[in-house]
């Protein structure tokens, strides 16, 4: 058995690398290989079923990862301004630029940005919007702290480019576990997932105006006391679909 939870090559050209024929030819032999030597092919994203099967032919069974352990759902102290947070790693796929560029542009006055985390745009990002009001760069933090850092957050944002649009992201079963309001800059099966459930809401990750909105709305909501119905909704979602024992379960069956 494969639990696939990072799709090739498709990552391969995510992550910045120049697509060449010869490449992709080069890459698409070795995942066809790597599959053909397996009885089994699990993948953590629905999206990825249909690319395997036109990669391989073969079906694959989704079984997405289960939440963490260690997060647990947490209150925010009353009092203080309304805060977004983005937590984890700060790469080019995180799309933070527009992220920001829009909070920035939202003028939001009662709110703040809290960017924690650590990676290679954390410093060009600094350098750019470092002394922006209401940004804060809280750089990256121990694990175990995390519940801490959750529990000072009002909405928890997920973003990426649309080359990732396949992707679940692996915090997206972090942020739902602390029954938090969800804000999804990108595209896909998380976008998918929030819009079903209404978990929260979601702007196009290359539209600032749409982003700019996106921030103007959620704030409203978090104004009027009913962003706690998306956090409630958040819990549910997390206990439903990513419980651990019934994926470990699932994934440990027989063929």
């Amino acid at each position: 058995t494969i639990w696939t939870q990072d799709l090739w090559p498709d990552a391969v050209w995510g992550y910045g690398f120049k697509p060449a024929k010869w490449k992709e030819l080069l890459l698409n032999g070795f995942v066809r290989f790597i599959y053909s030597m397996c009885d089994r092919i699990t993948v953590s994203c629905r999206r990825y079923v249909q690319r395997i099967k036109e990669l391989t032919g073969r079906d694959a069974e989704w079984i997405p990862q289960w939440e963490p352990s260690d997060m647990e759902p947490t209150e925010k102290e009353s009092g203080g301004k309304i805060v977004f947070m983005f937590a984890g790693n700060m790469g080019v796929p995180q799309n933070l630029e527009n992220v920001i560029e829009g909070f920035i542009k939202a003028d939001l006055q009662e709110a703040e940005l809290w960017l924690v985390g650590d990676g290679v745009m954390a410093n060009p990002l600094k350098e750019k919007y470092g002394d922006a009001a209401n940004v804060r760069f809280c750089g990256r933090q121990p694990r175990n702290d995390m519940p801490k850092w959750f529990a000072q957050a009002d909405v928890l944002i997920i973003s990426l480019t649309d080359r990732y649009s396949l992707t679940l992201p692996g915090k997206f079963q972090s942020y739902i576990k602390t029954g938090k309001p969800l804000l999804g800059i990108l595209n896909g099966e998380a976008r998918e997932l929030i819009e079903e459930y209404e978990i929260g809401y979601v702007a196009e990750p290359a539209d600032i105006e749409e982003i700019i909105s996106v921030f103007r709305r959620m704030r409203d909501v978090c104004e009027s006391g009913q962003s706690t119905d998306f956090g409630e909704r958040a819990k549910r979602l997390s206990k439903s679909m990513f419980d651990q024992k019934k994926l470990i379960s699932q994934l440990w069956k027989s063929n």
